[in-house]
This record gives structure tokens, sequence and C-alpha cells, in this order.
């Protein structure tokens, strides 16, 4: 009895000593995978142009090459086998999930992401991740249920719209636009009327932040909703007031478009004059003009390469008008 109980501490020694390593031993391994399957994916990700490059993994839209895709497999490897030693790890997941949506496999993605999501209920990028997934498989209603439960927005998307339009790039803005119509259940903007042909929105009005008042601006108020702009003041009586907005742009290159497009409304007692600047020139090619009170497409001609601003101001007829309240709803502008 007295040799068994002399025993028993080194029985637990070597117990306890398997157990940790038993918890350790994966572990390890695990943190030897998980590193290398991110840092080859963060290469492909880090080699891909920044300008086009999405916010997020299963959103890019940029194509793969051969030297990209042997370091996906190199990292879905490793990332595979970093869940075989340790399922319970949930970043091997999420990881996992963005290189099979980079070489084109969703199906996988969506349930490599509801995997991540069981194990990370509470973090919204594996509900952002799995929505661009289940986008990119064909569902989605299943994308808007993700994006909705990460907590997303309206302009959640179409902020990011306003930014790649920023830069330039009209159609992958306009895909942002189309997730930001979804997520209210409704088109953003209304192109009925507008002829078949090469058609590039370059605002969408998404929100109001990128234009700008005028510091001798009439009081009055800009706003956008559900992708309209509302440009609004009250007559004051005493003088003609002048109400100015403006918008500058990185430089659009035009050579390709023959029009401005502006789709838009207002009250007839509200006159309305635009302003435009292509190749450093400030010109007004519409001035002074009654607007219609229902909507209408207005068309700028364009000869010149390169456009700069744009300027809406509102006026009312003259200093004797009576009407107190003027205003002007601009849905979209866009280059034919």
């Amino acid at each position: 009895m007295v040799r068994f109980r002399k025993l028993l501490p080194v029985a637990f020694v070597i117990i306890a000593t398997g157990l940790f390593v038993s918890w350790i031993y994966p572990r390890v391994l695990y943190l030897i995978h998980l590193p290398w399957g991110g840092d080859q994916l963060a290469a492909v990700w880090n080699s891909m142009e920044e300008t086009y490059r999405s916010p997020f993994f299963c959103a890019q839209s940029q194509p793969i090459n051969e030297g990209q895709l042997v370091k996906l497999n190199d990292a879905r490897r490793q990332l595979v086998d970093a869940i075989s030693v340790l399922p319970s790890g949930s970043n091997a997941y999420l990881l996992l999930g963005r290189v099979e949506c980079l070489v084109g496999e969703y199906e996988h993605a969506v349930q490599t992401f509801g995997t991540y999501i069981h194990l990370k209920p509470n973090n919204e990028l594996g509900y952002i991740e799995s929505g661009f997934a289940n986008e990119r498989n064909g569902d989605e209603q299943a994308a808007l249920r993700q994006w909705r439960f990460a907590g997303l927005s309206f302009n959640s998307f179409t902020d990011v719209g306003d930014g790649l339009r920023d830069v330039g790039q009209y159609k992958e803005s306009n895909d942002w636009y189309t997730r930001g119509s979804a997520m209210v259940g409704k088109p953003l903007d209304d192109f009925s009327g507008l002829r078949e042909g090469e058609n590039y929105l370059i605002e969408s009005f998404a929100s109001s932040r990128n234009w700008l008042p005028y510091p001798t601006n009439a009081s009055g108020v800009c706003v956008t909703l559900d992708g309209i702009l509302e440009m609004s003041y009250d007559n004051n009586f005493g003088k003609r007031d002048v109400f100015s907005y403006y918008r500058n742009f990185n430089i659009i290159n035009i050579e390709q478009y023959k029009e401005l497009i502006i789709r838009l409304k207002g009250n007839p007692s509200t006159y309305l004059t635009v302003e435009i600047v292509v190749d450093g020139e400030r010109i007004r090619p519409i001035e002074y003009q009654p607007l219609p009170e229902n909507w209408d497409l207005w068309q700028i001609p364009l000869t010149n390469s390169k456009l700069a601003n744009i300027t809406f101001s509102i006026s009312e007829k003259g200093s004797g008008e009576k009407v107190d309240h003027h205003v002007l709803f601009v849905d979209w502008i866009a280059l034919r």
C-alpha cells in the first residue's frame, strides 16, 4: 500500500503530461499551418491592383492569375491542415472561406463561413463575407439575410459605390449601388426613357456627402433620400436668391461620350443653371431654365475630353416672384 501511494504522484504527473501534450500538440500544429496559409492569402490580396480591390475578399471581382492561384492553393492546403488538427480553430475557417471565394468555389465558401459563424456568432465579418459568397453562388436572398445579420444598411454599400465612382470605376460602383437598392427592396434609380446605348452613371445620389455649398448661398437644404437629391430654399421676397451646390470629380475622361444626361424635376417657378468644368474651362450649357413638374431627361452635348466639376444653381424668376418655396430634385447624372 505504501509503495502504491508513492507511485500516485508519478502516475498523476504522467497523466497530466499526457493531457497537456494532447492539448498543446494540435494547437502548436495549428499555429504553424494558420500563419502560413494566412500569409499566402495576404500575399495574393496585396498583389491585386488597389484601385479595383474590394473591401471584402468575397466581393472581389479581379481575375486571379496563375501565380496567385498557386499561392491560393498552397494557402488552402495549410488552412485545411490547420482545421484537421484543431477543428475548433475559428480563424482558419474565415481564411479558408476567403480563399474559396477567390478561386471561385462559392458553394464551398458558403459552407465554410457557416462553420465560422457557428463558432463566432458575434463577429460581423463572417456574415458579411458569407453574404458575398451567397451572392456569387446565386442566392441573393441569403446574401441579404447575412448582410442584415451583420448590421449593414443601404449606405454601407452606397458609400463604397461613392468611393469607386470617385476614382472612375463606374461599373464596379454600380454593383455596389445595386446591392444598396436590394437592401431597401427597390431600385435606387429610374432609367425609364433612357435610350439604349453606352451609358455610365457618374452620380446616383445615394448620399449628398460629395456635394458642397457655395458660401454665398441663400438659406436652404441639400439632402438625399432613396437616391434622390433635393435642393430647396424659401424665398425671402427681398431679393432674387440663388442656391448652389457643386461636386468636384477626379478628372473623368469623356472622349468616348457625346452627352451628359440629368434626370430631374422641380416646381416650374424654380429656374436651373448648370455649370460644368471641361478641360479647365467653366461653361454654362443650361442657364436660367424653368424646371419641369414631372421627371424629365435633360441632355447636355459634350465636345471636350475631361470633366472636373458640375454645379447646380436654383433661383426664382425675379425679385417680384411670389412663390415662397423653390425646389430641385435630381435622380441621377450619367454619361452617354
